[in-house]
């Protein structure tokens, strides 16, 4: 998946009437609000030959979630541990709608009531997809690179400035009375570059955001107070 357009799509489907109308719907010509050619589309009708038929040019996965050789969620956890290049939309029955927002929950990008799918709605729910895939991907590179500035700025320097600020404790027994001065005014400032430092790095946790946020009730008239 190198580009936001839908050319390539992997159908999982055991179902050979399902397949077909499927199929039609992903080749359809006329596609609204699509300037290019309609998507290829590969076709497998078990879990094991969606492993061996996914490649680098797979734009999407649409999953049917009963397969000969897997059933439910869990079909969609063994293709995942497989670590797919791919977003995966997940196609479930009428009855199963739980099904589906549960696949969500565990990793799908959305999920698709099959007697409900036009070729719009599949066309639209396919492009969002790859979109939120893209989107989720920028944002793990963008963790990845505050996780790295973080490094940096609360060890790397803290460390080297910590260094300077034993040094300086140490030679305040061997400087004179100016040289005291000059001192004082260096430790102050490393002591400000320490400070600087961990607003810094809690400024870079609140972008990258908590996994596990601690979510309560405050007294606003307070907190900003003592902020302020």
């Amino acid at each position: 998946m190198s580009s936001s357009r839908l050319t390539q799509v992997l159908l999982v489907e055991d179902n050979p009437a399902d397949a077909r109308l499927i199929r039609e719907q992903l080749t359809e010509q006329s596609w609204p609000n699509i300037e290019a050619d309609a998507p290829t589309v590969d076709h497998v009708d078990r879990l094991s030959s969606a492993r061996d038929a996914l490649t680098g040019d797979t734009d999407v996965v649409l999953l049917d979630l009963g397969l000969p050789d897997s059933s439910g969620v869990e079909t969609l956890n063994e293709l995942l541990a497989i670590d797919v290049p791919a977003p995966v939309v997940v196609m479930t029955g009428l009855d199963d709608t739980q099904v589906g927002v549960d696949a969500v929950e565990q990793g799908a990008q959305d999920y698709l009531i099959k007697d409900d799918v036009t070729p719009r709605l599949l066309q639209q729910t396919l492009q969002y997809a790859i979109r939120r895939e893209q989107q989720q991907q920028q944002l793990q590179q963008r963790n990845a690179e505050l996780a790295l500035l973080n490094q940096i700025v609360r060890h790397d320097i803290r460390n080297d400035v910590a260094v300077i600020l034993g040094w300086g404790d140490t030679l305040k027994t061997h400087v004179d009375e100016e040289g005291q001065t000059h001192l004082d005014r260096m430790l102050s400032a490393g002591e400000h570059i320490t400070d600087i430092t961990e607003t810094v790095g809690e400024f870079i946790d609140v972008l990258k955001g908590s996994d596990d946020p601690e979510l309560r009730p405050v007294d606003l008239e307070s907190v900003l107070t003592n902020e302020i």
